[in-house]
């Protein structure tokens, strides 16, 4: 009879074999696209047999929805906790694009799909996921368009119309994390020394076209 212990190793052992196949997946969506990308394939990578990739996942659309709820959905919802604690508009509007930067950039430093997925969704995604993907995004903006209200009521920001600015902060947002990210793994550019003083040099810019 197995006991709890042998039970929970099992548990643990199944979901490090389905992180690996993931991990496989993730990697060969990167390298060839959604459309090239074979499940003997994804197979090979994770180091097992093909029917084993069945035993966890129904197919290719399963596996790639996961990824994009676990590496981009996700995520972005979780973009909410970084101002929990901040009490200034100014310090949760820091706190929420540096979170946003840094998920920005480790998606970049894997080459993720992120980038496709944002410009191009309907190229291989389903009309169920495709809607939670904008849900996250336009969870992002509430969260900006929030943050901005809260400082332009309380004088912290100067008065003006919130949604055009929300829109401006989230552009020069993903321009800067995406600029930085190509310096930073880029063999041809050249990269940026000093992370910590580039963001401030960003944020100096957006709150000097915040302030009152």
């Amino acid at each position: 009879m197995m006991g709890a212990r042998d039970r929970g190793n099992r548990e643990e052992s199944r979901q490090c074999k389905k992180e690996r196949i993931l991990d496989a997946a993730f990697r060969i969506f990167v390298e060839r696209g959604y459309a090239q990308a074979k499940m003997c394939a994804i197979a090979r990578r994770a180091g097992c047999g093909k029917s084993t990739l069945y035993d966890y996942f129904s197919g290719k659309d399963e596996i790639f929805d996961e990824l994009l709820r676990t590496k981009l959905i996700d995520p972005y919802l979780a973009l909410s906790d970084a101002i929990v604690e901040q009490s200034s508009a100014s310090a949760k509007l820091r706190a929420l694009l540096n979170a946003e930067i840094d998920l920005l950039l480790e998606y970049s430093r894997d080459k993720n799909l992120l980038p496709a997925i944002m410009t191009n969704p309907e190229s291989f995604m389903s009309p169920v996921l495709r809607n939670a993907v904008n849900d996250s995004l336009s969870h992002k903006f509430m969260l900006v368009l929030g943050i901005v209200e809260e400082g332009m009521e309380s004088g912290e920001f100067r008065e003006g119309n919130p949604t055009v600015s929300a829109i401006q902060i989230i552009g020069a947002s993903n321009a800067f994390a995406s600029v930085l990210a190509k310096t930073a793994f880029s063999d041809q550019l050249p990269s940026v020394s000093n992370d910590d003083a580039a963001r401030e040099a960003f944020f100096l810019g957006i709150f000097q076209g915040l302030s009152a």
